[in-house]
């Protein structure tokens, strides 16, 4: 809440979509190793500005922060111990965190505010409140997408129609979907056309 220090996510999108400190910068990136490209193109937000960074864990902000330095921002911090020791803190109680915590394990994601649950993920097909990431049922994309266990089953798993069509399609596969039902739900994909 300060003009002048701007806190940057050191994380990728798919995380900050799911969760994020309030006004936190998101780098439109997909991968880490990314940031530094996105932070030149867009030096001009932070120039003359405090910046803090934060990711899950703490290693990630701390690479950051270093690279930061040596490209010349005089005033760098970060969130030491990351977002997980943040949301354990007894007096924060997480409490400027907004939606869930991305993990890398099978949990996917956990709460850190301990004062109000709000939820900021939105539903890959209808823009609804959504905090379930699931990987689409195509193999060869595997994209991450917030998506409900309604439109999960209605869009076959999928993040497309071309995903939804693929031969392997996992979610097809996993609940032994005939062909004609299968078929039947593709044309869920012309109805979310024409309400776009």
């Amino acid at each position: 809440e300060d003009d002048d220090t701007v806190i940057i996510d050191a994380r990728n999108d798919y995380e900050f979509d799911l969760g994020h400190f309030r006004g936190a910068i998101r780098p439109n990136i997909t991968r880490f190793r990314d940031l530094p490209d996105w932070i030149k193109e867009n030096k001009a937000l932070f120039a003359d500005k405090k910046v803090v960074t934060y990711c899950t864990g703490g290693i990630r902000c701390e690479k950051f922060s270093g690279w930061l330095l040596k490209e010349g921002f005089e005033d760098v911090a970060q969130l030491h111990g990351g977002i997980a020791t943040y949301g354990k803190d007894p007096e924060t109680k997480g409490q400027y965190w907004d939606g869930k915590m991305y993990v890398f394990d099978d949990r996917i994601s956990v709460d850190i505010n301990q004062v109000e649950k709000t939820i900021i993920g939105k539903d890959w097909f209808d823009g609804k409140p959504c905090e379930r990431y699931i990987n689409c049922a195509n193999p060869e994309c595997n994209k991450q997408i917030l998506v409900s266990e309604e439109n999960e089953a209605k869009y076959l798993g999928a993040c497309s129609y071309d995903c939804a069509k693929h031969e392997r399609n996992r979610y097809v596969q996993a609940n032994n979907i005939s062909d004609n039902e299968w078929q039947q739900r593709l044309t869920n994909f012309d109805d979310l056309h024409q309400h776009a």
